[in-house]
């Protein structure tokens, strides 16, 4: 029997080292057809992760002008894929040995499902991510699992965006990521976009991915992003009465207090900019979707 073929998308920004760790994890998988797709957001270290890509002639690699950020780069990779399966990851992510074993098995068990394996901290071994709740009704939920509920394949209401796992054609009729998110909520969207339109989405503990650890400090870049896409996911998808309450939390509050912890004015300036400018976007499209 001809071995399924897997596109496994490795997205890039800024860590060479850590992508040689990743990409040494992808190829020690044995026994699988793989399509290794290297998708490098622009950064000071990419002539040298060029230079480390170089050394697998079999993966392709495709540069950016510039950084794309999370969605829009995995979205690049999604659009190149050509396996039967698709994975998408990043370069600090290793994978255990026999990864996608486990998740093959279980996504032929559930050939209209996307699935994710485990995430743990490299190092410390705790758990990062094994499931998560996601509810987006009178309020907005998203409360992560840190713990396998069993040893065997179960149902999550989201998957995290460097590990997803499943059909390419699943993926596909879900439709990627929005390029507008750039970076955080963007896997939140997704999940629950891929719910509304029917996929099962599934944890898989048997299958272990390793994240690098990163210590949180305020960046007003990504703090900027976090929020403005926490406000475009409940513009998209909220009831509009509690979505009436959460936007005068949102502009009263919530942004004054992140604005405050970074000690920047026009921090809080900006984002109430961008955030009135996408009402409208987004109230516009959640008409568009129930037509």
């Amino acid at each position: 029997m001809i071995a399924s073929t897997i596109s496994v998308v490795v997205l890039s920004y800024n860590r060479p080292e850590s992508l040689a760790t990743a990409l040494a994890s992808v190829f020690n998988q044995s026994g699988h057809n793989l399509d290794v797709i290297v998708v490098d957001n622009l950064s000071p270290n990419s002539t040298e992760i060029a230079r480390i890509v170089a050394v697998y002639p079999l993966v392709r690699f495709l540069p950016q002008t510039k950084n794309l950020g999370f969605a829009t780069g995995m979205n690049i990779g999604i659009h190149a894929a050509t396996g039967e399966y698709l994975h998408l990851t990043e370069d600090d992510i290793t994978l255990d040995a026999g990864f996608y074993d486990e998740l093959l098995r279980h996504a032929k068990r559930n050939p209209c499902a996307l699935l994710s394996g485990l995430l743990r901290e490299r190092g410390r071994e705790e758990c990062l991510f094994a499931g998560a709740r996601l509810h987006i009704g009178w309020r907005y939920t998203q409360q992560t699992t840190t713990s396998p509920e069993n040893s065997d394949c179960y149902s999550t209401e989201m998957l995290v965006g460097s590990m997803i796992f499943g059909l390419r054609t699943v993926l596909l009729h879900v439709g990627g990521f929005r390029d507008e998110f750039f970076v955080y909520f963007e896997d939140a969207e997704f999940s629950w976009r891929a719910r509304l339109r029917g996929v099962p989405l599934f944890l898989v503990p048997s299958a272990c991915g390793w994240h690098k650890p990163a210590q949180y400090h305020f960046k007003p870049f990504i703090e900027f992003h976090k929020l403005k896409n926490y406000f475009a996911i409940n513009l998209l998808y909220m009831p509009i009465v509690p979505l009436i309450l959460l936007a005068a939390k949102y502009f009263c509050y919530t942004t004054v207090r992140k604005a405050s912890e970074g000690r920047s004015l026009s921090f809080l300036f900006r984002i109430w900019i961008k955030s009135l400018r996408a009402i409208p976007f987004y109230l516009l499209e959640r008409l568009r979707m129930r037509r």
